[in-house]
């Protein structure tokens, strides 16, 4: 059975940015971009990078890097399809952690695992202000502006705060709803067509 949908989806009036969200329009059934959000930490004539950050992985940081300082149990996440095998981190930490990078105000990319893991062992950094990816996402040049063309994704705008905050079940949700009312039917496209 050819389960095809025929969206029509109206583009809002936000473009893709540093700092915003990209939310994976329903009928994306990829392994990593079904029902993700993406938050852009790079959109310019180069291409596009950023990391995808409601799925989490059955996993945690002690786990996956068996020879590391950390004690604790941190939530590890699922970033994207580029260098999987490598750990990226988006914290709120500033400039306590040295070679990290603003990428808006208030959110930093990177910097120096030893004081990362010492920050973790602490307990100064936790689930507030700290993700732990494991590879990102990434658009070639004026890939992501023909995505957006094809309507593969919507825009959406949210505070850091609100970023840490929202539960990640139910972010992509809570993202779609933020778009409208013209968005809500993509709550009801079921996420696997071919069960139903």
């Amino acid at each position: 059975m050819n389960m095809e949908y025929k969206l029509k989806i109206k583009r809002n009036d936000l473009e893709p940015a540093v700092g915003r969200l990209l939310i994976a329009e329903p009928t994306t059934y990829d392994y990593f971009f079904s029902r993700s959000v993406v938050l852009l930490l790079n959109n310019d004539e180069n291409g596009s990078e950023g990391i995808i950050i409601n799925k989490k992985l059955n996993n945690n940081l002690k786990n996956l890097i068996l020879k590391s300082r950390i004690k604790s149990d941190v939530q590890v996440y699922v970033g994207g399809p580029v260098k999987e095998n490598k750990i990226f981190v988006l914290h709120r930490l500033g400039d306590i952690v040295p070679n990290s990078l603003e990428i808006i105000p208030g959110l930093w990319w990177g910097g120096d695992t030893r004081v990362l893991y010492d920050l973790i062992n602490n307990g100064v950094a936790n689930d507030s202000n700290l993700r732990i990816f494991q590879g990102y996402s990434s658009w070639a040049p004026m890939q992501l502006k023909e995505e957006m063309k094809k309507n593969y994704w919507a825009v959406a705008e949210f505070s850091i705060e609100e970023i840490f905050e929202m539960q990640v079940e139910y972010m992509w949700k809570k993202c779609v709803e933020s778009l409208g009312t013209e968005y809500k039917f993509w709550q009801h496209i079921p996420e696997n067509p071919t069960l139903n």
